[in-house]
């Protein structure tokens, strides 16, 4: 093997592959390098996921492959003070040049590196951005704690749509696009939390936001092919819970519908509960006609208020209590200036979308108050 590699995209590469930085079983601590047809591929895994990633040399004088430490090349491109970086292996040691600077790190036999499974054929393609909105506009909602069922995004793929789901029990989150792949088959599939945060850094790099990314899926695995890279995930074996009673039933009874502005309402809420020491921090919000109301806690030492000045008369009486996380998070991943805040009462879930797409809609629970 000996090629030469501009650093930024070999850097790039590095952060995108998977591999353990400590591990009970040494080799999932490296990862695999491959030079062929110009290319430079670099393989890595934890047994959960897989990461191939692929660019272009920017010249080849010699074809091959080798086993490194991941931690340790990646540590090293880092800190390489010029662009242009030379690899080269001889007998076991792999060189790095780049400038003045100069290493030789001893490799690991190729043969004990997991075997990577081939892609079967893709069931539907989307752009790279609608995947990212996917990712970015559900994750927040799924479980961070040790519930299994609902630490993750589950994504069904129907005939023409393709939706992005995520629960923690108390919150809903949904993303609707479509696609122009026609899918005989409905799927469905439960994906890892952390492997769908991966997936979003992969994406972010890429400069083409139109770029297709192609899914296809076997009976334990999800795979993302994209131009210059495959990404694979095992599934979760678990069942996600049926979310379209909930969804439909909310929707249908959430009668009240107040538009407010998204950044105001955003920081009003984080200034009333700040100083609350729960948990959850509550935030309790009063309609009165044209005046919104956001206080904290009634439990609350520290009791803060602040006024939203609606431009129409509601017509509408109501508290509710919400988690004052959920709220934000929610808000953060509307586009538009202005939001919906849709709701029945007190004691059903309440819904926060943007005023002219369906596309994306939070469900949140309410919290009881005095």
């Amino acid at each position: 093997m000996k090629i030469t590699v501009e650093k930024t995209n070999l850097e790039k590469a590095l952060k995108q592959t998977i591999y353990e930085k400590k591990s009970a079983i040494p080799i999932l601590t490296t990862i695999l390098l491959e030079v062929e047809n110009e290319t430079l591929t670099i393989k890595g895994t934890n047994l959960e996921q897989y990461t191939t990633i692929s660019k272009k040399t920017l010249s080849t004088e010699k074809e091959g492959k080798v086993c490194i430490f991941g931690k340790t090349i990646e540590n090293i491109i880092k800190v390489l003070p010029e662009e242009i970086v030379e690899i080269s292996l001889e007998d076991d040691k792999l060189k790095i040049k780049a400038g003045k600077t100069k290493y030789k790190i001893p490799t690991i036999s190729t043969e004990d590196f997991p075997t990577f499974e081939p892609a079967p054929e893709p069931i539907v393609s989307l752009p790279k951005i609608e995947i990212e909105k996917g990712i970015e506009k559900t994750i927040y909602a799924s479980a961070t704690d040790e519930r299994p069922n609902l630490n993750g995004i589950c994504i069904e793929i129907t005939e023409n749509k393709v939706n992005f789901i995520a629960t923690d029990g108390a919150r809903l989150s949904l993303y609707t696009t479509e696609t122009e792949t026609i899918n005989e088959n409905n799927v469905r599939i439960f994906i890892p939390q952390k492997a769908m945060i991966h997936l979003k850094n992969i994406l972010k790099d890429l400069k083409n936001e139109n770029e297709e990314i192609k899914i296809a899926t076997t009976n334990n695995s999800i795979f993302f092919i994209g131009k210059d890279f495959i990404m694979e995930s095992r599934l979760l074996s678990y069942e996600f819970p049926q979310y379209k009673e909930i969804v439909e039933l909310t929707l249908n009874n959430s009668e009240h519908k107040i538009e407010i502005d998204k950044e105001e309402f955003k920081e009003s809420v984080t200034r009333i509960t700040v100083a609350e020491d729960d948990t959850i921090k509550k935030a309790i919000i009063t309609i009165k006609d044209n005046l919104i109301i956001l206080s904290s806690s009634e439990y609350s030492e520290v009791k803060a208020e602040e006024e939203i000045y609606l431009p129409e008369n509601t017509g509408i009486e109501e508290k509710i209590g919400l988690n004052s996380k959920y709220i934000t998070d929610a808000l953060k991943s509307k586009e538009s200036e202005k939001i919906l805040f849709k709701f029945k009462d007190r004691n059903n879930p309440v819904i926060i979308q943007e005023p002219d797409n369906y596309n994306q809609i939070d469900i949140i629970m309410p919290l009881a108050i005095e």
